[in-house]
Protein backbone atom coordinates (compact mmCIF):
# COMPACT_ATOMS: atom_id res chain seq x y z
CA UNK A 1 0.00 0.00 0.00
CA UNK A 2 1.19 3.33 -0.70
CA UNK A 3 1.93 5.75 2.10
CA UNK A 4 1.33 8.79 1.04
CA UNK A 5 -2.53 7.94 0.45
CA UNK A 6 -4.14 6.66 3.74
CA UNK A 7 -6.98 6.05 1.89
CA UNK A 8 -6.30 3.72 -0.38
CA UNK A 9 -7.57 0.25 1.02
CA UNK A 10 -5.01 -2.39 1.68
CA UNK A 11 -4.31 -4.81 -0.96
CA UNK A 12 -4.18 -8.42 -0.12
CA UNK A 13 -1.60 -10.46 -1.71
CA UNK A 14 -2.42 -12.89 -4.40
CA UNK A 15 -0.35 -15.71 -5.95
CA UNK A 16 -0.24 -15.36 -9.48
CA UNK A 17 -2.63 -18.37 -10.63
CA UNK A 18 -0.11 -21.01 -13.18
CA UNK A 19 -1.01 -22.69 -15.88
CA UNK A 20 -1.28 -26.43 -15.66
CA UNK A 21 1.46 -27.27 -17.78
CA UNK A 22 3.72 -24.77 -15.35
CA UNK A 23 2.48 -25.92 -12.08
CA UNK A 24 4.91 -27.60 -9.80
CA UNK A 25 2.09 -30.26 -8.85
CA UNK A 26 -0.97 -31.57 -10.18
CA UNK A 27 -3.98 -29.67 -9.89
CA UNK A 28 -7.21 -30.86 -9.36
CA UNK A 29 -10.58 -29.48 -8.26
CA UNK A 30 -12.49 -30.73 -5.01
CA UNK A 31 -15.72 -31.83 -6.61
CA UNK A 32 -13.58 -33.78 -9.51
CA UNK A 33 -11.52 -35.52 -7.01
CA UNK A 34 -13.93 -37.18 -4.97
CA UNK A 35 -15.51 -37.82 -8.13
CA UNK A 36 -12.99 -39.72 -9.11
CA UNK A 37 -12.04 -41.22 -6.22
CA UNK A 38 -15.34 -42.27 -5.13
CA UNK A 39 -16.45 -43.67 -8.36
CA UNK A 40 -13.23 -45.93 -8.38
CA UNK A 41 -13.70 -47.44 -4.85
CA UNK A 42 -10.22 -45.42 -3.70
CA UNK A 43 -8.07 -46.21 -7.01
CA UNK A 44 -7.87 -42.58 -8.08
CA UNK A 45 -5.10 -42.43 -5.05
CA UNK A 46 -2.99 -44.51 -6.91
CA UNK A 47 -3.07 -42.20 -10.12
CA UNK A 48 -3.24 -39.08 -7.95
CA UNK A 49 0.39 -39.78 -6.73
CA UNK A 50 1.61 -41.10 -9.98
CA UNK A 51 0.44 -37.65 -11.20
CA UNK A 52 1.42 -35.78 -8.12
CA UNK A 53 5.28 -37.46 -8.69
CA UNK A 54 4.94 -37.23 -12.34
CA UNK A 55 4.14 -33.13 -12.56
CA UNK A 56 6.98 -32.57 -9.98
CA UNK A 57 9.75 -34.12 -11.74
CA UNK A 58 8.76 -32.59 -15.31
CA UNK A 59 8.57 -29.26 -13.46
CA UNK A 60 12.23 -29.90 -10.89
CA UNK A 61 14.20 -32.37 -13.34
CA UNK A 62 14.54 -34.17 -10.23
CA UNK A 63 15.43 -37.81 -10.47
CA UNK A 64 12.62 -40.13 -9.42
CA UNK A 65 10.61 -42.94 -10.48
CA UNK A 66 7.02 -41.87 -10.49
CA UNK A 67 5.18 -45.26 -10.70
CA UNK A 68 7.10 -46.24 -8.31
CA UNK A 69 6.48 -43.73 -5.70
CA UNK A 70 3.09 -44.04 -6.31
CA UNK A 71 3.29 -47.97 -6.05
CA UNK A 72 5.25 -47.58 -2.49
CA UNK A 73 3.51 -44.33 -2.02
CA UNK A 74 3.30 -44.93 1.93
CA UNK A 75 7.56 -44.86 1.82
CA UNK A 76 6.68 -41.42 0.29
CA UNK A 77 3.46 -39.78 1.67
CA UNK A 78 5.29 -37.65 4.16
CA UNK A 79 8.03 -36.17 1.55
CA UNK A 80 5.04 -35.39 -0.83
CA UNK A 81 2.46 -33.80 1.77
CA UNK A 82 6.25 -31.83 2.82
CA UNK A 83 6.72 -30.77 -0.57
CA UNK A 84 3.05 -29.27 -0.44
CA UNK A 85 3.48 -27.22 2.25
CA UNK A 86 6.61 -25.60 0.98
CA UNK A 87 5.26 -25.04 -2.28
CA UNK A 88 2.54 -23.59 -1.21
CA UNK A 89 4.63 -21.31 1.71
CA UNK A 90 6.51 -20.06 -1.01
CA UNK A 91 3.86 -19.05 -2.82
CA UNK A 92 2.91 -16.56 -0.31
CA UNK A 93 0.30 -18.85 1.49
CA UNK A 94 -0.48 -17.42 4.54
CA UNK A 95 -1.04 -20.03 8.04
CA UNK A 96 -0.52 -23.15 5.90
CA UNK A 97 -1.83 -26.51 7.60
CA UNK A 98 0.62 -28.66 8.66
CA UNK A 99 -0.46 -31.89 6.61
CA UNK A 100 1.87 -34.11 9.28
CA UNK A 101 -1.00 -35.57 10.71
CA UNK A 102 -3.11 -36.40 7.51
CA UNK A 103 -0.06 -38.23 5.85
CA UNK A 104 0.43 -40.09 9.04
CA UNK A 105 -3.31 -40.92 9.03
CA UNK A 106 -3.10 -41.86 5.45
CA UNK A 107 0.26 -44.20 5.85
CA UNK A 108 -1.50 -45.77 8.45
CA UNK A 109 -4.38 -46.61 6.67
CA UNK A 110 -3.38 -47.35 3.70
CA UNK A 111 -1.80 -50.21 5.34
CA UNK A 112 -4.21 -51.40 6.94
CA UNK A 113 -6.50 -51.24 3.58
CA UNK A 114 -4.00 -53.81 2.12
CA UNK A 115 -4.00 -55.89 5.09
CA UNK A 116 -7.60 -56.23 5.50
CA UNK A 117 -7.62 -56.70 1.40
CA UNK A 118 -5.27 -59.77 2.03
CA UNK A 119 -7.72 -61.71 4.72
CA UNK A 120 -10.50 -60.94 2.88
CA UNK A 121 -9.12 -62.35 -0.76
CA UNK A 122 -8.67 -65.03 1.12
CA UNK A 123 -12.19 -64.46 2.77
CA UNK A 124 -10.54 -64.64 6.51
CA UNK A 125 -12.48 -62.35 8.49
CA UNK A 126 -15.26 -61.52 5.84
CA UNK A 127 -17.18 -59.84 5.82
CA UNK A 128 -15.85 -57.58 8.15
CA UNK A 129 -12.61 -57.05 6.62
CA UNK A 130 -14.65 -55.31 3.51
CA UNK A 131 -16.30 -53.49 5.70
CA UNK A 132 -12.84 -52.09 7.28
CA UNK A 133 -12.12 -51.87 3.90
CA UNK A 134 -15.29 -49.70 2.75
CA UNK A 135 -14.79 -47.66 6.14
CA UNK A 136 -11.10 -46.87 5.41
CA UNK A 137 -10.89 -46.47 2.22
CA UNK A 138 -13.18 -42.86 2.55
CA UNK A 139 -10.83 -41.50 5.03
CA UNK A 140 -7.72 -42.13 2.90
CA UNK A 141 -9.69 -40.27 0.56
CA UNK A 142 -10.01 -37.05 3.16
CA UNK A 143 -6.29 -36.81 3.80
CA UNK A 144 -5.67 -36.99 0.18
CA UNK A 145 -7.97 -34.21 -0.38
CA UNK A 146 -6.88 -31.99 2.81
CA UNK A 147 -3.11 -32.54 0.79
CA UNK A 148 -4.64 -31.50 -2.52
CA UNK A 149 -6.22 -28.20 -1.43
CA UNK A 150 -2.49 -27.25 -0.27
CA UNK A 151 -1.37 -28.10 -3.78
CA UNK A 152 -3.67 -26.31 -5.46
CA UNK A 153 -2.47 -23.27 -3.07
CA UNK A 154 1.00 -23.93 -3.72
CA UNK A 155 0.33 -23.80 -7.66
CA UNK A 156 -1.84 -20.55 -7.48
CA UNK A 157 -5.26 -22.28 -8.18
CA UNK A 158 -7.13 -22.78 -4.98
CA UNK A 159 -10.27 -24.36 -6.58
CA UNK A 160 -8.89 -26.30 -8.58
CA UNK A 161 -10.04 -24.56 -12.00
CA UNK A 162 -7.86 -25.96 -14.26
CA UNK A 163 -8.93 -29.54 -13.73
CA UNK A 164 -12.25 -29.07 -12.52
CA UNK A 165 -14.04 -30.88 -15.59
CA UNK A 166 -14.36 -34.36 -16.69
CA UNK A 167 -12.71 -36.00 -19.72
CA UNK A 168 -14.06 -38.71 -21.62
CA UNK A 169 -11.53 -40.73 -19.83
CA UNK A 170 -12.99 -39.78 -16.55
CA UNK A 171 -16.33 -41.00 -17.64
CA UNK A 172 -14.56 -44.40 -18.69
CA UNK A 173 -13.70 -44.93 -15.06
CA UNK A 174 -16.72 -43.67 -13.47
CA UNK A 175 -18.65 -46.24 -16.08
CA UNK A 176 -15.95 -49.01 -14.76
CA UNK A 177 -16.20 -47.93 -10.87
CA UNK A 178 -19.92 -47.61 -11.10
CA UNK A 179 -20.19 -51.79 -12.25
CA UNK A 180 -17.53 -52.53 -9.43
CA UNK A 181 -19.47 -50.53 -7.13
CA UNK A 182 -22.94 -52.51 -7.99
CA UNK A 183 -21.19 -55.82 -7.64
CA UNK A 184 -19.79 -55.24 -4.44
CA UNK A 185 -23.02 -54.15 -2.81
CA UNK A 186 -24.65 -57.40 -4.52
CA UNK A 187 -21.66 -59.94 -2.70
CA UNK A 188 -22.74 -57.63 0.71
CA UNK A 189 -25.98 -58.23 0.32
CA UNK A 190 -25.98 -62.27 -0.10
CA UNK A 191 -23.68 -62.60 2.76
CA UNK A 192 -25.84 -61.01 5.05
CA UNK A 193 -28.85 -62.52 3.72
CA UNK A 194 -30.96 -59.79 2.00
CA UNK A 195 -30.26 -60.87 -1.67
CA UNK A 196 -30.10 -65.20 -2.24
CA UNK A 197 -27.45 -66.40 -4.54
CA UNK A 198 -28.45 -68.66 -7.02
Amino acid sequence: MDSSNPYQAPQAEIAPQVEQGEALFYVVSSRKFWILFVATSGFYGLYWFYKQWATYKAKTGEGMWPVMRAWFNIFFTHNLFGQFESGARAAGAKDVASLTGFATLCVVLSITENATGRLSAKSIGSPYTDLVQLLVSPIIGFCLWKAQLVANVACGDPEGEHNSNLTAANWVWIVIGALFWLMVFLGLAMMFGLVEGE
